[in-house]
C-alpha cells in the first residue's frame, strides 16, 4: 500500500456516509411523495382542490427536506478515503439530469472517484 494509512480507509465513523444516507434517504422520499401527486381521472393534475393542496404543502416540505440534506452532505469533510469516494460517487449520481456538473467537472469528478477507489484497494 502507498504511503496512505489504514485508519484513512477505515469509513466505520466518517459523517461522508451519514450525509450520503440522509441525502439518499430524503430524495427517495421526495421522489415518493411526487409520485403521489393526485390526479384527476383523466390523468391531469387535480389542482386547486383540498387534497392537492395538502399534497403540495407536504411534497415542498419533502423537497426542502432532500435540498438541505443535499447542501449538508456536499459540504461534509470526509474522514476517510472511502467517505469521499462515497460523496463523489453520490454527487455525480444525484445530477444524472446534468443541472450542476458540466462536461469536465464531471469527468474531474470520475477522474478523482476513480483515483479514490484505487487507492481503496491498493
Amino acid at each position: 500500500m502507498s504511503n496512505i494509512s489504514r485508519r484513512s480507509l477505515v469509513a466505520d465513523t466518517d459523517p461522508a456516509y451519514a450525509a450520503v444516507e440522509r441525502f439518499k434517504s430524503m430524495y427517495a422520499e421526495h421522489g415518493k411523495s411526487c409520485a403521489a401527486e393526485p390526479a384527476k381521472p383523466n390523468g391531469k393534475a387535480a389542482r386547486h382542490t383540498a387534497e392537492y393542496d395538502a399534497w403540495e404543502e407536504a411534497n415542498n416540505t419533502a423537497g426542502d427536506k432532500a435540498w438541505a440534506a443535499y447542501e449538508k452532505m456536499i459540504s461534509t469533510q470526509p474522514k476517510s478515503l472511502a467517505g469521499a469516494a462515497a460523496l463523489v460517487r453520490c454527487y455525480l449520481d444525484s445530477d444524472k439530469r446534468e443541472y450542476f456538473i458540466d462536461d469536465e467537472s464531471r469527468v474531474l469528478l470520475n477522474t478523482l472517484y476513480g483515483f479514490l477507489r484505487n487507492q481503496m484497494v491498493a
